[in-house]
């Protein structure tokens, strides 16, 4: 007579080795194509930590997003792990849908206008080039385009 497995503790075992060889990232996560432009992920990072040289303040987009968010985050992965424990969703859904959510609250928090506002050298600079919008982050729309999310 051989063991029967009541439990699904074979299913359980192999939804818990997924969740821990998966992953997913948000934010600003490659090199766009257009070469004639900086690079949006310098960009990116002279706006998330700021540059004293080049004298453009902090605003961080992605750590305080994800500062501001991370407990909503931690209610939402305990909620998906149980779903996919219980085999209603899968592991790449579970993390495609936390992807999903976190690039949305960066956007989001960019909106909001990051302070500080922009200076006035900013502001002149934009309305040369025939943009009179005043948000930080927001000139192109290139790098709030950007904003990301991939499961690994």
């Amino acid at each position: 007579m051989g063991v029967t497995d009541i439990n699904n503790m074979g299913k359980i075992l192999k939804v818990l080795e997924e969740i821990t060889e998966s992953s997913v990232e948000a934010g600003i996560l490659g090199e766009d194509k257009d070469s004639t432009k900086p690079s949006l992920l310098t960009i990116a990072a002279t706006q998330e930590f700021g540059s004293e040289k080049e004298r453009i303040p902090e605003r961080s987009f992605i750590r305080a997003s994800f500062d501001k968010n991370k407990e909503e985050y931690g209610i939402k992965t305990v909620e998906y792990i149980q779903l996919a424990l219980a085999g209603t969703m899968s592991v790449e859904a579970m993390y495609t849908k936390l992807g999903q959510t976190m690039a949305q609250d960066i956007q989001m928090h960019i909106r909001k206008r990051i302070p500080p506002a922009l200076s006035r050298r900013t502001l002149e600079a934009r309305r040369r080039r025939g943009n009179r919008g005043t948000t930080p982050l927001i000139d192109t729309g290139r790098l709030f385009g950007a904003v990301s999310y991939e499961v690994k």
